[in-house]
C-alpha cells in the first residue's frame, strides 16, 4: 500500500520557495504602489496648473494666503493634500504634500512643488524652501 501526500521535507521546500518569492515580490509591489501615488500627485498638480492657466492666474483671499485645492486621488482615501500659494516673485507655487498618516508620509520625494512657469521641485520631509527636482520622483518609467 502506497501512501499519498507530502512528506515533511517536501512541504518545507515548498514553503521555502514561497517565502523566497514573497521576499522579492512584496518590495517590488510596494515600489509600484508608491509610483502610482507619485504619478497621482504629479498628475493632480499639472491638472490644477492647467485650470489656473485657463482662469488667468491665481487669486488669494487675503494677504499672502494660499488656498486648499483638495486631495489626490480624487476618490478614495487621501494620499496628498493639494494647495496653491503666491510666489514671492509673482505667479504661484502649487504643492502636493503627503497627508500625515498616509502611505507616502515618509517618502523621500516629500512634497511635490510646481511653479507657474513650470519649474518643478521636491521638498524632502522636514525641510523648508522650494527644494530641488528629483528626476526619479517626476519621471514615471
Amino acid at each position: 500500500m502506497r501512501r499519498r501526500g507530502f512528506t515533511l521535507i517536501e512541504l518545507m521546500i515548498a514553503l521555502a520557495v514561497a517565502a523566497l518569492i514573497a521576499a522579492f515580490a512584496v518590495p517590488s509591489y510596494r515600489r509600484q504602489i508608491d509610483r502610482g501615488h507619485r504619478l497621482g500627485a504629479v498628475t493632480a498638480l499639472y491638472r490644477v496648473a492647467q485650470d489656473l492657466a485657463e482662469r488667468d492666474g491665481f487669486e488669494t483671499t487675503g494677504q499672502g494666503e494660499g488656498m486648499e485645492l483638495g486631495t489626490a486621488p480624487e476618490q478614495g482615501p487621501p494620499v496628498y493634500r493639494l494647495s496653491a500659494e503666491p510666489a514671492p516673485a509673482g505667479g504661484y507655487w502649487l504643492s502636493a504634500t503627503p497627508v500625515p498618516n498616509g502611505p507616502m508620509r515618509d517618502d523621500p520625494c516629500g512634497t511635490y512643488l510646481l511653479r507657474a512657469d513650470g519649474l518643478r521641485g521636491n521638498r524632502p520631509p522636514g525641510a523648508s524652501g522650494p527644494g530641488v527636482p528629483r528626476p526619479e520622483c517626476w519621471t514615471m518609467r
